[in-house]
């Protein structure tokens, strides 16, 4: 999935308001967390792939909503898409980093 179809997304299913660079810095400080050593290129390009795929996209989609709620200063909402924003990341992060655990620190 490309950060312009991820966006487009959040728009239909979500009715998200926030601009294309708050998006795209939102994905880009996410996946600079995760992704530590990797880095995240052409981080301004809607067309650039995003690195958390498949059945993980709701990571991308619950991080985003639980930030919005957050500027917008709804606590309730806040409150349930950072839970399922945990709950996603928890799932992705004991499937994929099972060697590393010290690494999960770093993202909260």
């Amino acid at each position: 999935m490309t950060l312009s179809e991820l966006t487009t997304r959040l728009r239909q299913d979500f009715s998200l308001n926030m601009k294309d660079d708050k998006i795209s810095a939102l994905i880009s400080e996410l996946e600079e967390r995760l992704f530590e050593n990797e880095g995240t290129e052409n981080k301004e390009s809607l067309s650039r792939k995003l690195k958390i795929s498949g059945g993980y996209i709701d990571i991308y989609i619950y991080y985003i909503l639980s930030k919005e709620a957050l500027f917008l200063n709804d606590s309730e909402r806040f409150e349930k898409f950072n839970a399922l924003f945990e709950k996603a990341l928890c799932e992705f992060i004991l499937k994929n980093f099972k060697a590393n655990t010290a690494k999960i620190k770093n993202i909260w």
